[in-house]
């Protein structure tokens, strides 16, 4: 049996490709360990996957249907590759990839969710150059057709529109970048309880330096002997230069805590 092999893309990210003549492995968001890989598929119609996840201006997230993806991406792409540059399977991914469980877990769902099938999906751990190339075709809303004509950036996005206050992402990239923020927020909270906890310290060091700082004038208006007078005098002094300095820590680590 002949098993055609695709690469699923969109316009905005084809003359990309082409220039540099190779497809590359996805290395958005993927973690340390984890070999990034090229996505394919044996899907004939449309790789759901490929859809995109669409930020919008107010950051805002949704994700786009195959019609909106044409439309707000340049068009519907593939490029059909020899069948032996993406040998690998899904389970070879999975075995091969050092991918997490939590990742593939996810990648599983997110593909059952859009209807998507992960047996279809085939891999490359390595770029795949236009040697390997078979043809690239364009979905014109009804049928792939052969993309012959000259391929040209503008061309691609739709009369050159400006969507750059907009983020497309396929839901893979988006699983990724999820996980990255999640970790990013614990990082945050673990550091604002840090800051927290240093600001508790310093404001209980600041009120024991300031009880000391008292103690010690009764102690030296009550000294005798002008020596010793002095001595706690210059005691005071330099008690009284840490805690000014204390409070200068408090007041900046305030500030960071609160982003002034």
């Amino acid at each position: 049996m002949n098993i055609k092999v695709w690469h699923y893309t969109v316009g905005k990210h084809l003359p990309l490709i082409i220039a540099t003549q190779e497809i590359k492995a996805a290395t958005a968001f993927v973690a340390p360990g984890e070999l990034p890989v090229v996505w394919f598929s044996t899907a004939a119609r449309w790789e759901e996957t490929a859809n995109k996840m669409w930020r919008n201006s107010d950051d805002s997230i949704r994700c786009l249907s195959r019609e909106e993806t044409a439309q707000l991406c340049g068009g519907l792409f593939r490029i059909e590759v020899q069948p032996e540059s993406a040998p690998f399977t899904w389970h070879d991914y999975l075995q091969r990839s050092n991918v997490s469980k939590k990742v593939a877990k996810g990648l599983e769902s997110e593909a059952r969710a859009v209807g998507s099938d992960v047996s279809l999906w085939r891999i490359s751990f390595e770029p795949v150059t236009t040697a390997k190339w078979i043809g690239i075709e364009r979905f014109d809303g009804g049928q792939w057709r052969d993309a012959a004509a000259p391929i040209s950036g503008a061309a691609l996005v739709g009369g050159g529109r400006k969507q750059t206050r907009h983020r497309a992402c396929t839901r893979h990239e988006w699983h990724i970048y999820g996980r990255a923020r999640e970790e990013e927020r614990r990082q945050e909270v673990t550091e604002k309880e840090a800051l927290q906890s240093a600001s508790a310290e310093a404001r209980k060091a600041a009120a024991a330096a300031r009880a000391c700082v008292e103690i010690l004038d009764e102690y030296a208006t009550s000294l005798s002997d002008p020596a010793c007078m002095d001595r706690a005098f210059d005691l005071r002094r330099m008690l009284h230069d840490q805690l000014a300095e204390i409070n200068l820590a408090v007041h900046a680590s305030d500030k960071w805590r609160l982003g002034i």
